[in-house]
């Protein structure tokens, strides 16, 4: 049986975060706009070691785009600088607390990056890396901040992958449907998904 495989960037995000939830609800929790899933989407599992530097962390589907206000830090500002990269606080935050000593903040967020990157390449418990590609494809005229807004709710951790990483094909889930189960680390992921009753 051949495995369908495809290499890709963006956001992932964990399986146990996806299970078991509706359409409308992983909308909501991942930040899509209302109605990207109605066609359903594609379940991807990753199957490709990621290095600290293929990349970046995301916090959680809150930030879209992992963005982060820092008005506080940047009073004064053009509003369009009040923003940044929600790794590039965390790696500040290294350095605040390293005394500003470049090598301890470097090495201290070094040591934290290797643990976001084993979080990544876990592969056998519903802890594992997937992505959601909607069948409703990106819509290139459709401002962003309405195209992925904020999610609502409970929210998610996310990373973004920087480098194109393999994929193998999981599950397609349609509308209406849910994801109840697989991410065991076969190269198979079953497709267990149920009507919504």
């Amino acid at each position: 049986m051949s495995v369908a495989i495809r290499y890709m960037t963006g956001d992932v995000l964990q399986l146990i975060s996806i299970v078991g939830q509706t359409s409308g609800a992983l909308e909501r929790t991942i930040g899509f706009h209302a109605g990207r899933l109605a066609r359903g989407f594609d379940l991807w599992l990753l199957d490709d070691i990621v290095g600290l530097y293929d990349f970046e962390w995301g916090g959680a589907t809150s930030l879209p785009g992992n963005w982060i206000p820092t008005v506080a830090e940047n009073a004064g500002l053009a509003p369009e600088d009040q923003w940044a990269k929600v790794e590039d606080v965390k790696r500040w935050q290294f350095y605040r607390v390293a005394g500003f000593d470049a090598d301890r903040g470097d090495y201290t967020f070094d040591l934290w990056k290797g643990q976001q990157a084993a979080l990544l390449n876990e592969r056998k418990s519903s802890a594992r890396i997937v992505k959601v590609v909607p069948r409703i494809p990106h819509d290139p005229d459709m401002q962003s901040s309405l195209q992925y807004p904020k999610a609502k709710g409970i929210t998610i951790r996310q990373w973004k992958l920087r480098t194109p990483q393999r994929f193998i094909f999981g599950a397609f889930v349609g509308m209406g449907e849910r994801y109840l189960g697989g991410g065991s680390g076969s190269a198979v992921v079953a497709a267990a998904a149920a009507r919504r009753g």
